[in-house]
């Protein structure tokens, strides 16, 4: 890597540090959720970016910190409000930009996908008060994308399991294996062997809430890409390891 790029990359990361930090003090002051996410998603981003420099790696302790943050305030705002209904990860359809990702946690089960211009992008809830949520696991998909060079809009479902190979196992190495198994209105993922098998244990025991609701880091990412490739709603169902295996298994709802 050049020198000029490793001085740009770094620069990038301090200034999200800074912004993340301040984010975080204003949300203690203005006792603002938005701001408290805002803020640690901005300290996520830095982990991520040390994570993908070839030169340097950032330690797994430091991005299950990062990551710990954000599900702390999801935790936090499910709480407060009262919302125990599963999150429904919104396909492309739904959603005013086709290629963000967003979790709509309904107040009430049995309710429709919501359509984009019942979405306040402004704020957590709309005017039903539905709440909406940035997925964890939305800048891990983000990554994904960018190194593939393509959206997973334009993947279809018969090729996910040799595209995830592709970028998790051969470019980027964050697990050994990939299973993908389709099913009616379901899809299952075995993950051998993941760098993300101590956050999704961690999630489950740490933040009951949020993990029952929007999931783990990595559990998030594929809800999200499996959004974008089947263009259905998507909630997770279930999340086990066992034996180094990570097994998630997903329900697709919605037209």
């Amino acid at each position: 890597m050049s020198k000029n790029k490793k001085v740009c990359i770094h620069g990038v990361i301090l200034v999200l540090v800074i912004v993340g930090i301040l984010t975080i003090v204003a949300s203690a002051i203005f006792v603002s959720s938005f701001l408290a996410i805002l803020g640690t998603s901005c300290i996520f981003w830095c982990g991520v970016l040390f994570f993908i420099t070839p030169e340097r790696h950032v330690p797994l302790p430091l991005i299950n910190a990062s990551t710990a943050a954000g599900a702390n305030n999801i935790e936090r705002i499910l709480t407060e409000e009262n919302f125990n209904q599963k999150g429904i990860y919104l396909p492309p359809k739904c959603l005013k930009d086709s290629e963000s990702s967003l979790v709509f946690v309904p107040k009430f089960s049995g309710q429709e996908l919501p359509l984009p211009e019942e979405i306040e992008v402004s704020g957590l809830f709309n005017s039903k008060q539905n709440l909406f949520l940035t997925p964890p696991g939305g800048a891990l998909l983000r990554i994904f994308e960018k190194h593939m060079g393509y959206s997973f809009i334009k993947v279809d479902l018969s090729k996910l399991q040799s595209v995830l190979l592709k970028v998790m196992i051969e470019d980027m190495r964050l697990a050994d294996d990939v299973v993908v198994t389709v099913g009616v209105d379901t899809v299952v993922l075995e993950v051998k062997n993941s760098i993300f098998v101590d956050d999704c244990q961690r999630s489950r025991a740490e933040f009951p809430c949020a993990h029952g609701v929007v999931s783990s880091l990595l559990s998030s990412c594929f809800a999200c890409v499996l959004a974008k490739v089947t263009g259905r709603g998507i909630v997770v169902l279930d999340e086990v390891v066992s034996g180094g295996v990570l097994r998630l298994e997903y329900q697709m709802v919605g037209a």
